[in-house]
């Protein structure tokens, strides 16, 4: 009577199975990087990197699942085949993306994304430093495990040929909508402010452990949806006149030697905090409305204060990384959603972590909400408070 459930079910834990895996299966793979980081971590690469998993089996799911609904109205024969052509595409493509992405891992540092696109443009020249062997054998590996995972999958297409057209029509047809609902919310990553991304996965200080947590079917197809040309974007005016204008913000005094110094230790505790949506508007000091910040506008009297100064951004994800980091912000994108550029910053708080100092990170919101957790992993801040650690 439940028998498309049954499908449902099974198609979504066995595509689950296969992801879950594929961590083992790198951490072997990488196995010198895995022994240093020690069975502990390792273990965590699997549990951390699970919702991601969780997600990616949501996803695949959703072919099989449009199939089910149309069981109700279609005979099953005129399905099944489409089901297993479905699953044989699926399964190569999940293959063409994890094994050559185990050695690319080797040279790259990071996952595989739509930067593979690259080469593909001339396969030829990406071949021409690589031995024919080398290229027989991927593919011959790429082939084999499809069918491995063909394998797994084969059972639910037994399953699904035994439904019956009218069996259990309206429950089963309730049920397969829950389930559903549940299935989506597992694709969106829960319930939290935040959607699924890259960065929810990390969890460790080392970037070899985080990038082990990493789902690369995911990260390949959310890299290809991020994918941009900005080359032509953002030239309001000629070289010339931009140098010319860069030049004189980055001029170094000649009198640096003279510069007085404002603090009275060169080892001070330091504290950043930063405010959205704040401007002199509110400060009764800067000609803004009285008693909303007496504060802060006590300080700005007593301390070395900016009064020509504007936002970067109007994001919190671009403000984030131009306020600890310098990199300026984009209109139509955050350097935050490109995990892979965002990891090779530097910012303030990395360079005081390789001085000494232990950096903290306090936020009252989601802190895997637009790739911010994996800035700030990036950039060495080891002890991050956010929503869920307050009661």
């Amino acid at each position: 009577m439940l028998q498309r459930i049954k499908v449902l079910i099974l198609n979504y834990l066995f595509f689950l199975l296969i992801f879950v895996f594929q961590k083992p299966l790198f951490l072997i793979y990488h196995w010198e990087q895995s022994l240093n980081a020690g069975l502990g971590n390792c273990l965590k690469v699997i549990s951390s990197g699970f919702p991601m998993d969780l997600s990616m089996a949501g996803y695949c799911t959703v072919i099989p699942l449009l199939l089910l609904l149309f069981s109700f109205f279609i005979p099953v024969k005129y399905l099944s085949g489409i089901l297993k052509t479905y699953y044989i595409l699926i399964d190569f493509l999940i293959a063409l993306v994890f094994i050559p992405d185990l050695e690319l891992y080797s040279y790259w540092g990071f996952r595989i994304d739509s930067t593979i696109f690259t080469y593909i443009v001339d396969p030829v020249g990406a071949a021409a430093s690589v031995s024919a062997w080398i290229i027989v054998a991927l593919v011959l590996i790429v082939l084999a495990y499809t069918f491995l995972q063909y394998l797994v999958l084969k059972p639910v297409v037994r399953e699904f040929i035994k439904i019956e057209k009218r069996s259990g029509k309206f429950l089963e047809a309730f049920l397969l909508i829950i389930t559903s609902g549940l299935i989506f919310i597992a694709i969106r990553g829960g319930v939290t402010t935040s959607t699924m991304n890259v960065g929810r996965v990390y969890f460790s200080e080392s970037m070899y452990l985080n990038h082990a947590a990493i789902n690369p079917v995911f990260n390949m197809f959310f890299s290809i949806k991020l994918k941009e040309n900005f080359a032509s974007e953002y030239r309001f005016m000629e070289d010339c006149e931009a140098h010319r204008i860069f030049d004189d913000l980055m001029a170094v005094p000649s009198n640096t030697d003279t510069i007085p110094l404002l603090l009275n230790t060169n080892r001070p505790n330091i504290i950043f905090v930063m405010l959205e949506s704040f401007g002199a508007v509110v400060m009764e000091s800067q000609g803004g409305y009285k008693d909303v910040a007496p504060n802060l506008s006590k300080l700005s009297e007593e301390s070395v204060f900016f009064n020509n100064l504007y936002a970067n951004s109007f994001r919190t994800d671009r403000g984030l990384v131009a306020a600890l980091g310098g990199y300026p912000a984009q209109p139509t994108m955050s350097i935050l959603k490109y995990p892979k550029k965002a990891q090779s910053l530097t910012s303030i708080p990395k360079v005081l972590s390789q001085n000494g100092y232990k950096t903290s990170f306090l936020y009252g919101g989601d802190v895997s909400f637009a790739y911010i957790k994996s800035f700030l992993v990036a950039q060495m801040i080891t002890d991050i408070t956010q929503d869920t650690d307050f009661p």
